[in-house]
């Protein structure tokens, strides 16, 4: 039968790969495959003419959904104390059925608010109608802003995360289940911080302080924001603040005045991470004691009054007070009237002169004004050197002695210094040492000495020229505004001998029984002993091992011939002799091995005694190496008692004298030693090593009897006196004009040579005959005289042919010591020679 003919079927399409394919699936009619209508013509077209929904989207999606991350939104950081967070959520697919029920934040009570998809604008298109350009409008499926809020979120310290319900049901456009909620990347939370920072403030000083002082500023977590101005000081100042670390400050806190001092921090100084401010700190406090010290020292003979601007200093001797520190205060002087006020001598105005002076009081201070009278009194000064030599060379280490300057009873030696004499081969520091002995304040110090009062000083001399086999004598100078000293070689002298290597250098002192420095011998022709020690401390002299030096210790009086015998020796341990007796005595020194030595010393005046004149009368002891240089010098004054029935002289003081004199030129020594040789009629020879002059004595005649007074004389207008216990002495005691002197009696004026004695050539142009006659040229003038007895005694000569014709005297001077020649002693009024023989 013809089948039945319509125009709509149902086509069913199935199996293949359907149950597994994702993509399109169309369904098209071929012209080939035999369609026909009723009157069985072909299909022409398979393009249908009318509505064409041929396709199908085909999805077999068996993947579920992940949760690809999930960021912070808002705020970005991690720490916050914001009551609501925001995250962006990101699936890996698109999703549906996305509600608040479906998210359970973690660490919080807060609950999900909003959630909104990720929407964008698409590039500006053209309109199919009139109305213009339009921008689509696009929401994402995959990306989420997900908002919570509420709950504990204001007050939550802790961290907090976005987590899925365990009841949520979201699912992909195919229906499956999102099954892991765990994040395949980025899972970030926030970190909650509501708790304010604290701080607190500490120090490691201790009350009361004195001055500035350390703060610590201690955070109880990472701030920012701290600064300088956030500190609030009460009574006082803040600097210096330093970070140590994030949540440590320090800074250095200055006070101002005596009492409480502050130290506060304000709530909302700094900020946490989170932005919140800090909480106040608990003040800190401090005691401070501003007071100061502001002593005064007053030096000088003078003396005056000092006064501070503000008030709280009013001194008028050594003073210290306390006053309010950290502020300025102005000193200012008032010399009393006798005074004058010289310089400040320590504190901020050292050096200066002007009678003010500016203290900044932020630490304790002191300041020293010297006053000296404006017109002090004469004082005399007497001064000491020990040892009396020392050895070194140009190059050397520095030498070192010591000197003592003691002030006599008469008035106070004010402004007073040790300094160098301009020929010195070395240059002379001094440094006063105190009572144990040690140097004590500054180099070349000023100083004053009450009457009576004594002052030692160290002296460190340089090396910078050679002195030749003779030496130098150096005087230490010491120069006061009213006050000298008298220049007394063995006394107050330093023995130099300075060369180009190293040599011995030997160091000695003395010791006397009496221990004064003072041969003191009990009777008349008694003996009494002083002792010696000498050590070398340089190198040797040759003559021996390594640094050995042959030494050889001589003794004798000096310039002046003393009425004494001398002996010295070598002595042990036990004091006992281990050597002859003899004027000398040598031996091989090792270098630092001390050698001991006594002297013994016996009166041979016949009774007429050695008077008391340390100037004069001393026993010295010299100590010479084998090339004959003098490397070390001790000597002490030596002193016997007449006996006591001797006669009072009554006439002139003939004899020879030793005396210390004076110089006429003002030249330095001021003093010198000299000799004196006055005839029984009372001409006299003033020899002065120089230039020797005639003068004569003249007897000083009682007022009240009108008979010539004993012991006393005048020369030039100058009263002088002697005695016969050997004693002289023109002008005052300490020679203070021109010509004047004072000494001792010299044995020598007792001597039996006789002119005859000493015949010979002297000078080379005098002669002195056997007979005692006296010929020859001197200063271009004919010499002649006749002299008879004994050649310490004064005669007459005569010189003619010239312009200094006229009468003159002359002596014979003998050696002191064996290595001296005599000396002719010519003297005039004007004219003078020492002609050796």
């Amino acid at each position: 039968p013809q089948p039945s003919l319509t125009n709509t079927f149902d086509v069913t399409a199935s199996g293949g790969d359907l149950s597994n394919l994702n993509g399109t699936v169309a369904l098209s009619a071929l012209t080939t495959g035999g369609i026909t209508d009723n009157a069985g013509n072909a299909l022409a077209s398979a393009a249908p003419t009318g509505t064409n929904d041929n396709s199908y989207s085909v999805i077999n999606d068996a993947v579920a959904p992940t949760v690809v991350s999930i960021t912070r939104l808002d705020p970005a950081g991690a720490v916050t104390n914001q009551d609501y967070l925001r995250w962006q959520v990101v699936f890996s697919e698109g999703v549906s059925n996305l509600s608040p029920d479906d998210f359970d934040p973690a660490g919080t009570t807060a609950g999900v608010n909003s959630i909104i998809a990720l929407a964008a604008s698409a590039p500006v298109q053209a309109a199919a109608s009139d109305d213009g350009p339009f921008r689509p409008f696009a929401v994402s499926d995959t990306i989420f802003y997900i908002t919570i809020a509420g709950g504990d979120l204001a007050d939550l310290n802790g961290d907090v995360t976005l987590a899925f319900a365990a009841g949520q049901n979201v699912t992909d456009q195919a229906g499956n289940a999102l099954a892991n909620t765990a994040p395949t990347g980025a899972n970030e939370g926030y970190t909650l911080d509501n708790a304010a920072p604290t701080v607190s403030l500490s120090s490691s000083a201790s009350a009361p302080v004195s001055g500035p002082f350390p703060i610590t500023i201690t955070f109880s977590e990472d701030v920012t924001g701290f600064d300088l101005p956030d500190l609030t000081v009460g009574n006082g100042t803040a600097s210096n603040l330093v970070p140590a670390d994030a949540r440590t400050y320090t800074a250095t806190i200055t006070p101002l005045v005596t009492g409480t001092v502050s130290v506060d921090v304000p709530a909302g100084a700094a900020q946490d991470a989170a932005g919140n401010g800090n909480g106040a700190a608990t003040q800190f406090s401090l005691a401070y004691n501003g007071l100061r010290s502001l002593a005064v020292d007053f030096s000088g003979l003078g003396g005056g009054q000092i006064v501070s601007t503000p008030a709280g200093l009013d001194c008028t001797a050594d003073c210290s007070v306390s006053i309010e520190g950290g502020r300025s205060y102005a000193l200012s002087v008032t010399p009393n009237p006798d005074s004058v006020f010289v310089l400040w001598t320590d504190g901020p105005c050292a050096g200066r002169a002007d009678a003010e002076c500016t203290v900044d009081l932020t630490t304790d201070a002191s300041v020293g004004a010297l006053f000296q009278l404006a017109a002090p009194p004469q004082a005399r000064i007497m001064t000491a050197t020990l040892p009396g030599a020392r050895s070194g060379y140009v190059g050397g280490s520095e030498l070192s002695a010591f000197l003592s300057v003691s002030n006599g009873q008469q008035a106070a030696a004010q402004n007073c210094y040790v300094s160098n004499p301009s020929d010195s081969p070395v240059s002379l520091t001094s440094a006063r040492l105190d009572g144990a002995g040690n140097p004590t304040g500054p180099l070349n110090p000023y100083f004053d000495l009450l009457p009576g009062e004594s002052a030692s000083f160290v002296l460190g001399m340089t090396p910078n020229a050679e002195t030749g086999p003779s030496g130098y004598l150096l005087f230490p100078l010491v120069t006061c505004q009213n006050a000298g000293f008298i220049a007394l070689p063995g006394i107050n002298s330093v023995l130099l001998s300075i060369g180009s290597a190293p040599a011995p250098d030997v160091l000695s002192t003395s010791a006397t029984p009496s221990g004064d420095g003072v041969i003191r011998i009990a009777e008349p022709g008694r003996a009494q002993v002083m002792t010696a020690a000498a050590v070398n401390i340089g190198a040797g002299d040759g003559s021996a091992g390594l640094n050995e030096v042959t030494l050889t210790a001589t003794v004798d009086t000096g310039s002046a011939v003393l009425p004494v015998t001398l002996e010295i020796c070598q002595i042990n341990a036990s004091a006992l002799c281990i050597t002859p007796r003899g004027p000398s005595v040598t031996t091989v020194v090792q270098q630092n091995a001390a050698v001991f030595y006594a002297v013994f010393v016996r009166d041979a005046s016949g009774g007429a005694g050695i008077p008391f004149d340390p100037a004069n009368a001393r026993v010295y002891l010299h100590f010479t190496d084998a090339g004959g240089t003098v490397r070390s010098m001790t000597s002490a004054a030596v002193t016997a008692p007449a006996a006591a029935d001797l006669p009072v002289a009554s006439v002139l003081p003939a004899g020879r004298w030793s005396v210390v004199m004076r110089r006429h030129d003002g030249g330095w020594p001021d003093h010198v030693p000299a000799a004196v040789h006055v005839a029984g009629n009372g001409v006299a020879i003033i020899d002065d090593g120089t230039t020797p002059r005639l003068a004569v004595f003249d007897p000083t005649l009682d007022a009240s009897t009108g008979s010539v007074a004993p012991g006393q004389f005048r020369l030039a207008g100058t009263e002088g006196r002697w005695t016969s216990t050997g004693l002289i002495r023109l002008g005052a005691v300490w020679a203070d004009h021109p010509g004047e002197f004072w000494g001792v009696r010299d044995a020598r004026s007792d001597s039996g040579v006789q002119w005859r004695d000493l015949a010979g050539s002297y000078g080379g142009s005098v002669h002195i005959l056997e007979s005692g006659e006296i010929r020859g040229v001197a200063g271009g003038c004919a010499v002649y005289g006749q002299a008879d007895g004994a050649a310490s005694s004064v005669t007459l000569l005569s010189l003619t042919g010239c312009a200094m014709s006229g009468s003159y005297a002359a002596v014979i001077d003998l050696p002191a010591n064996d290595n001296e020649d005599p000396v002719l002693v010519i003297a005039g009024q004007s004219a003078g020679w020492r002609l050796a023989q």
